[in-house]
């Protein structure tokens, strides 16, 4: 009973025992202190927070999440992982210019060391750098 209308408690359940139905009783829920029940079919203890009916693992130790909150859980992780792409691809790009400045900086060196060795003499103009 969601809007607390006709239910006391809004929240009840049944279970099939021995073909008859038996009442499951209100438990506090670990974690949150909520009044719910526990299905042992489930594993799971079922409450109400407002108009939702929310469920409580135990062996994770913590509340499911609605399907509204999984989707946007997904989307967030998704656009995390596409920053975290981007981020990556920029920087091994600049790893490459990286690289070809550092190969282009050692072509250079080696024709400074081969003009300053012994023996060189002057530059033949086109050679020469303006």
């Amino acid at each position: 009973d969601p809007r607390g209308e006709y239910l006391e408690p809004r929240l009840q359940g049944m279970r099939l025992v021995d073909g008859g139905y038996e009442r499951l009783w209100p438990v506090r829920v670990p974690g949150g202190g909520e009044e719910g029940v526990w299905s042992g079919v489930l594993g799971l203890y079922l409450y109400g927070r407002g108009r939702e009916l929310r469920l409580y693992d135990p062996v994770v130790g913590r509340e499911l999440r609605t399907h509204e909150e999984e989707v946007a859980a997904r989307c967030a992780a998704e656009a995390h992982a596409a920053e975290e792409a981007a981020a990556r691809r920029a920087a091994e790009a600049r790893l490459a210019e990286e690289a070809a400045a550092r190969r282009v900086a050692e072509a250079r060196v080696v024709e400074l060391e081969t003009l300053l060795s012994p023996g060189n003499g002057p530059l033949p103009p086109e050679k020469r750098r303006h």
